[in-house]
């Protein structure tokens, strides 16, 4: 786990533990995206109907992003917000945030965790719910694309530039 004191759950003692051996004794914190949209107290057992809860909050209240739709997903922001990215100063804010002409991405890189790894079955099996409410979301994220052109169009021509 790598140095992140910034972190309030950034325990120094577990800078030399590989993702495995944390999973497996010491994270014992699963399913917290379910817990939370589902209000579930950290404690508390999961079940499918948190599950639905947590899908039909996404849905209603969030405009969805992905990590590995980095642009799509900023852009969508930006057309909820009225960000227009046409603007010269908004283009500037973006390339100092993301970095110009590079692959956009997470400012914090972390280790990958390979799909079917031991530490990934572990981490999958302890957070079943969470793992099921992220296939949702990113069929969320494909619904929403047209919601998203809708209300772009809908903003052009309220700016009248449409």
């Amino acid at each position: 786990v790598p140095r992140r004191t910034w972190e309030r759950s950034y325990h120094p003692q577990w800078k030399d533990i590989d993702i495995l051996s944390w999973a497996e004794h010491i994270n014992h914190d699963n399913n917290q995206l379910v817990k939370t949209l589902a209000r579930v107290g950290q404690f508390g057992e999961v079940t499918e109907a948190d599950l639905i809860t947590a899908v039909k909050t996404i849905k209603l209240r969030f405009i969805v992003g992905l990590m590995n739709e980095m642009e799509e997903s900023i852009h969508r922001f930006n057309v909820f917000m009225g960000i227009n990215e046409s603007e010269e100063n908004n283009r500037i804010c973006m390339d100092q945030f993301f970095g110009h002409g590079t692959k956009k991405e997470n400012s914090n890189p972390h280790p990958k965790v390979e799909e079917g790894s031991p530490a990934w079955q572990v981490l999958a099996r302890d957070n079943e719910f969470d793992m099921r409410l992220y296939e949702s979301i990113v069929e969320i994220f494909g619904e929403q694309t047209e919601i998203i052109e809708k209300h772009a169009r809908s903003m052009a021509i309220w700016n009248g530039q449409e």
